[in-house]
């Protein structure tokens, strides 16, 4: 079985441009001009979440004008993922604009290998029975255990007590409702090289 580490870094500085009129002349020639990532600065700075943009406008042509700035933004973000139909499994070194700690990765770890042995199922065909606190969706990506928590709609920002939880702020055991399967699953054919 192999493991990869990742850590994720994402340019968020795609491109920026000024469009405006230049009235030096009598025209008023539509103009358009670059600006550099050196006169962008996102804001607050030094942070990661960023909202907005500070524009040196320096050196742009006189007059009015628009500045277009398009950058990449996160849609969302992850601890790890386990990728079905072979045996890569990613744990993020860095996530929610936050260093992960080793703690947290080895949790992670565990999570998306469990994922990868097939935990949490709903039971049909030869699965393991589903767990009693199984749920999908809600919140999360895929199927997870709500040990220590009630039937909810989301368990968004909710903190489980099995690792197999659909976050990454859950311990790093499987619970008495998530046990008993991963020790029925049948791991002997293993998984195909990535």
């Amino acid at each position: 079985f192999r493991s990869v580490m990742l850590t994720y870094f994402l340019a968020w500085f795609m491109s920026a441009m000024f469009a405006g009129l230049d009235m030096s002349g009598p025209l008023h020639i539509p103009t358009f001009v670059p600006i550099s990532k050196a006169n962008c600065t996102a804001l607050p700075v030094g942070a990661d979440n960023c909202k907005k943009v500070k524009v040196k406008v320096s050196g742009l042509p006189k007059g009015k004008g628009t500045v277009s700035l398009q950058v990449n933004v996160v849609k969302g973000m992850w601890g790890g993922l386990s990728f079905g139909g072979g045996n890569f499994v990613c744990v993020c070194t860095r996530s929610w604009w936050k260093n992960k700690s080793i703690a947290a990765q080895n949790q992670v770890t565990v999570h998306e290998l469990g994922h990868k042995f097939g935990m949490v199922t709903d039971g049909t065909g030869k699965k393991p029975d589903k767990p009693a606190k199984y749920y999908t969706g809600k919140g999360h990506m895929g199927p997870h255990c709500h040990k220590g928590l009630p039937v909810k709609a989301s368990y968004s920002g909710d903190a489980g007590a099995c690792v197999m939880f659909g976050a990454t702020n859950a311990p790093k055991a499987f619970c008495n409702h998530c046990t008993p399967a991963i020790r029925k699953m049948d791991l002997s054919t293993g998984w195909s090289a990535f």
